[in-house]
């Protein structure tokens, strides 16, 4: 072998030789200067992903998480320093960072989704070039980061992180998540300078709080400590604690939430642990077959059906192809094989990442697998894909030329498909009937599609046909309360159909007797049909069952101001503005109750005038506090706000305009 044009390695300075810090191959040339080439492709790159996902950018908000975490999530509505401080304190309800984003976001340009998917699109090309520094750090060689980073860039397994809205906590975390990585390997390649780690642990703390995923993290520190070769003396021991520290309390808050807790128990009563073994073991073939098959993608990727006790056969199949992979990962350690830290790093890589989604634990989430989940596991992969062609591709391997041609060919057409995929799919996420649409289209036998197309053509005005869809999904499963609870509320709030909502509601409280929002719910339609001892009744048990319910408190007091009870109603009212001090309905029933009960013109105003603070259109509100302004013998004040309440489209206002107003 003639090696006369192979440069020789020098280790960097500030890497010791010859004390377990990795080293490159001695016959391999090492290339870690950026050139002009590298850059030019690297925006390439860039270009390109941002043309895959441009399509992305037309999506609609989604009535599945999009509705509870931005279009009616009052907390984001709020970016004064007081809202911001609120957002950081509710911890238990939302990812922080995540939220404060979307607060961000709403404080500009309100409920237009384009600038939400744009962020979406923003984070997600950064994260490309993080990962392209990162594996450049790791592997030294231009060529891997290339590959690795356009991978993660456009392969169809990221369109579920950044079409839809609502997974901006993937984007942002992967970001904190990488840059605290890439931080840390500062730290050990600068002489293990303090400030580095401590921008590592910053950066570790910000991913933390935008998604409770990077709890990971700390046992990749420890991966990348293996990889350098570092000798776990009692100083870096320390240091894995601190960061373990950090994941544990970030465990402790999200496993002890009200919505982790529900979201599992469908998980823990359903399959035992052995079960979840085999469904652990199908959830980790389909994340590796689908690097490669990623043609059957699907937003819904239900639990399976138990038949005689037994999951279906592909779960037993897959828990041996499992064991397989994992007799293959002891063979790598037992044999002193050439690239042995690398194989042993990127396959490590993707199962921390992975381990967390495999159901071992019960998570919640809703489905058995899901493209969403593979965002940061699949760097591991990647890191291999440009190890592999760099070591086919070196001219110091035999048949090297031979090889480069293929190696070139396949990652040239892989990755094509992988964009044009991308592109493609980008559009199944434009709006909520084309998701739930393409679920049915794959899944036609399981209800979830149907409750999905159902949601969706409620938002969209056809009633009827939501109720034919919430119809389909009863009659595939007709022990799923949120069916019935969904069918009921379509009934009560747009059919004005009370007696026909008062069954469902019960059916969903039969089902599930600790559906908080199906006795507030209950407790409306009772009210409607003048059961107000029912609905008081109904109210209490959805507090009791959930004190820090701020609607049960809400609907409570508008019913005791109804029934004359202004003090028990003011009680209420304050109550709902303690647990959430952005909500704006609280606001606007207490400023009623002010001024047309207890003669409080003050309090009245500033109550509507809070409720404008949170939304500048609500036109009911400009209406009462105009009328509020009358009594205050205010009538030019009272006209001004009439006015605005007519331009947002409140008729009656047009009649006190004329009466009122020259």
């Amino acid at each position: 072998m003639n090696n006369k044009n192979i440069k020789k390695t020098v280790p960097p300075k500030s890497i010791k030789v010859n004390k377990g810090i990795h080293q490159t191959p001695k016959n391999i040339a090492v290339n870690t200067k950026l050139s002009k080439q590298t850059i030019y492709i690297l925006f390439g790159i860039i270009l390109l992903t941002a043309i895959a996902f441009s399509n992305s950018i037309k999506g609609e908000f989604l009535n599945w998480d999009d509705k509870d975490f931005i279009v009616e999530n009052s907390y984001i509505k709020d970016f004064s320093a007081t809202g911001i401080k609120n957002i950081f304190l509710a911890i238990d309800k939302h990812d922080p960072v995540t939220a404060f984003t979307h607060a961000f976001t709403y404080n500009y340009w309100k409920l237009n989704p384009a600038p939400y998917h744009v962020i979406n699109l923003l984070f997600h090309l950064l994260n490309v070039i993080l990962v392209f520094s990162l594996i450049l750090k790791l592997t030294k060689r231009n060529e891997a980061a290339l590959i690795a980073a356009f991978l993660f860039a456009v392969h169809p397994m990221r369109v579920e992180s950044v079409a839809w809205i609502a997974e901006r906590k993937d984007v942002l975390y992967a970001f904190f998540y990488l840059a605290s990585l890439i931080t840390y390997i500062n730290y050990i390649n600068k002489n293990f300078k303090l400030k580095y780690l401590l921008f590592s642990l910053i950066l570790f703390i910000l991913s933390l709080l935008s998604k409770f995923s990077a709890v990971t993290l700390p046992v990749v520190i420890i991966l990348i400590d293996y990889y350098y070769g570092r000798k776990f003396t009692p100083k870096v021991i320390f240091i894995i604690v601190l960061f373990f520290s950090l994941s544990f309390l970030r465990g402790m808050v999200h496993f002890v939430s009200d919505v982790t807790i529900s979201g599992n128990d469908i998980i823990t009563q359903t399959f035992p642990f052995y079960d979840r073994i085999f469904m652990g073991s199908y959830a980790f073939i389909f994340y590796v077959t689908s690097i490669f098959y990623f043609f059957n993608l699907c937003v819904l990727h239900p639990y399976p059906v138990k038949s005689g006790g037994l999951l279906p056969v592909e779960y037993y199949i897959d828990f041996v192809l499992a064991l397989i992979f994992i007799f293959f990962i002891i063979w790598i350690f037992i044999k002193n094989i050439k690239h042995k830290k690398e194989l042993i790093f990127g396959i490590f890589f993707f199962l921390i990442n992975i381990a967390l989604v495999l159901h071992l634990i019960p998570f919640g989430g809703g489905v058995v697998v899901a493209d969403r989940y593979s965002y940061i596991s699949y760097i591991g992969i990647f890191f291999l894909f440009g190890q592999v062609f760099c070591w086919l591709t070196d001219k110091s391997y035999k048949y090297a030329n031979k090889f480069k041609v293929y190696v070139y060919s396949f990652m040239t057409i892989f990755i094509f498909f992988c964009f044009i995929t991308t592109y493609n799919r980008n559009n199944i996420w434009k709006n909520t009937l084309s998701v739930w649409s393409d679920a049915v289209e794959h899944f036609p036998e399981h209800f979830y599609g149907y409750y999905g197309i159902g949601n969706a053509k409620s938002d969209m005005g056809d009633y009827e046909g939501a109720i034919l869809a919430f119809n389909k999904a009863i009659e595939l499963n007709p022990n799923f309360s949120e069916s019935y609870y969904n069918r009921g509320s379509v009934k009560y709030n747009h059919l004005k159909d009370y007696q026909g909502a008062l069954p469902d509601f019960n059916k969903t409280l039969e089902i599930n007797p600790n559906h908080v929002t199906a006795y507030t719910n209950r407790g409306l339609t009772k009210n409607a049909l003048k059961d107000y001892k029912g609905a008081i009744d109904d109210f209490n048990k959805a507090i009791q069952l959930s004190p820090g319910f701020p609607i049960a408190y809400l609907d409570r007091a508008n019913l005791k101001a109804d029934l004359g009870d202004f003090n028990g109603a003011l009680q209420d009212y304050n109550k709902a503005i303690e647990l959430n001090p952005n909500y704006k309905d609280a606001y606007g029933g207490r400023g009623i109750l002010y001024a047309a009960k207890l003669n409080d013109i003050n309090k009245a105003l500033s109550d509507f005038n809070r409720v404008i603070e949170f939304d500048p259109n609500d036109s009911k509100a400009y209406m009462n506090r105009g009328l509020t302004k009358l009594n205050n013998k205010d009538l030019n004040g009272a006209c001004l706000d009439w006015q605005k309440s007519a331009q947002l489209g409140y008729e009656t206002a047009n009649e006190l305009i004329k009466k009122y107003c020259k």
